[in-house]
């Protein structure tokens, strides 16, 4: 019969290993004392990208078009707005490659917690952003031009393109006039 061992099993022996080096360092007098300190910061961001590599393995992103720098930028960044209290609900990331061209199915609607592609369809960039590829990007009103940044979204709205959702622009001088300049999802 085969044994199966529970993941408590194995965390118990992941820190047994972890922990037998220091246990023989303090009953040795001939080991010398270290001290290992992490910077919060790398830690967090090795944290991001154990958590996004997982996400982009286990949902088959690349099988998509997704690449998985697009998602360890696009979750670093999400995980940044929820630190500073600018998201409330961290479950849900949505991603447009624009480095893909317009033609793919380039929006990625994905729930973080529950490692599901919510949404993966075809998305437009401002008129004069390029024509296959979207390759000129501006902040200013009247370019007509997409930009580029982390966006929160607000309310949505009935508008002349249907059901229509407000874009709040997160990165100053690259998309924080979004609202000022209607740019919307719809």
């Amino acid at each position: 019969m085969r044994k199966v061992y529970s993941p408590l099993s194995f965390i118990c022996l992941l820190c047994s290993f972890l922990l037998l080096p220091v246990v023989k360092a303090g009953n040795n007098s001939g080991y010398s004392e270290t001290i290992i300190t992490t910077d919060h910061n790398t830690a967090e961001a090795s944290s991001a990208e154990f958590y996004s590599n997982l996400l982009y393995d286990s949902l088959h992103l690349d099988k998509l078009g997704l690449k998985k720098e697009a998602l360890l930028y696009a979750y670093k960044g999400q995980q940044s707005l929820v630190k500073e209290g600018r998201i409330a609900n961290s479950a849900i990331l949505t991603i447009c490659d624009f480095s893909q061209p317009s033609d793919s199915k380039r929006l990625y609607i994905i729930d973080v917690r529950n490692f599901q592609v919510l949404l993966n369809t075809y998305v437009a960039h401002g008129k004069n952003s390029g024509e296959e590829y979207a390759n000129r990007f501006s902040n200013r009103s009247s370019s007509l031009q997409s930009s580029l940044g982390f966006y929160v979204t607000k309310g949505t709205y009935l508008g002349k393109h249907g059901l229509s959702l407000r874009l709040s622009g997160q990165d100053r001088g690259f998309n924080d006039k979004a609202e000022a300049r209607a740019i919307v999802v719809h």
